[in-house]
């Protein structure tokens, strides 16, 4: 799923989902990348 998608269904916006992903408070194995652009 893209960003704006897990946003739309958690109702959060996206840039909070990246300041989870920073502080790694999303695993790992919940994150993939597409290419350069996608994660």
């Amino acid at each position: 799923m893209k960003a704006n998608e897990v946003s739309k269904l958690t109702d959060l916006p996206i840039s909070t989902l990246r300041f989870y992903e920073r502080k790694q408070l999303i695993p790992k194995q919940f994150i993939s990348r597409v290419g350069d652009r996608y994660r």
